[in-house]
């Protein structure tokens, strides 16, 4: 059977273990089979073999995105909207697609530091007025994809300014899927104290890891 295909199983429900033909003279000798396996990533029921055009799917691409809210500049109080629904261009790869949140940076150049709740969502729909309570509806909220309470001790003072980063106990490693377009949107609210922010003094980075649309 030297170069021959094997037919394992019988009734035409077996499957072919394919050799290859070695063309030397050591062992296996010059004309033998031997079994060869290739890499292959295709789905149950299909094959895509690995090639130089069609090689392993890679890890999924890093996104990292700042967006800075538009903010009131009156003083705050617990309760209210601190920033209205801000657009994360292309946290996903593709329309309706998926992306991991694993990672958020907040820096107040205001220097607060008061807490605040974020919110993820996958809707552009407005969540009310700001410096207002929050008006989300039934709807909006099957929308949201992501929290993340943000204490003021979670804050840093670095001078003139302050950060915070949350860690995975504070819901970092959530996936959230977009709708309609492949973007997200973040929403804020004030949870403590009498806050008052410069129109754009807060900067909010957010790290995806995006997942793939097949």
């Amino acid at each position: 059977m030297a170069g021959a295909n094997v037919t394992e199983g019988a009734g035409g429900t077996g499957y072919i273990v394919a050799r290859d033909i070695v063309g030397t003279a050591t062992v296996p000798a010059a004309g033998d089979g031997i079994q060869y396996v290739k890499l292959d990533h295709g789905a149950a029921g299909s094959s895509s073999p690995v090639t130089v055009l069609n090689p392993l799917p890679a890890a999924p691409p890093l996104q990292w995105i700042q967006v800075t809210p538009t903010l009131d500049t009156s003083a705050y109080a617990s309760g209210d909207l601190l920033f209205d629904v801000t657009t994360i261009t292309s946290a996903a790869l593709a329309s309706g697609g998926a992306a991991e949140l694993v990672s958020v940076m907040v820096l107040d150049e205001d220097d607060n530091g008061t807490a605040i709740d974020l919110y993820v969502t996958n809707l552009s729909t407005s969540w009310g007025s700001l410096n207002a309570a929050l008006a989300a509806t039934d709807a909006m909220g099957r929308g949201v994809q992501a929290y993340i309470p943000i204490a003021a001790a979670d804050f840093v003072d670095i001078g003139g300014c302050k950060i915070a980063q949350p860690t995975v106990a504070k819901n970092i490693g959530v996936v959230c899927e977009t709708s309609g377009s492949a973007n997200l949107y973040l929403v804020g609210a004030c949870r403590s104290g009498t806050p008052t922010y410069t129109a754009s003094g807060l900067r909010i980075s957010l790290g995806f890891r995006q997942v793939a649309v097949s």
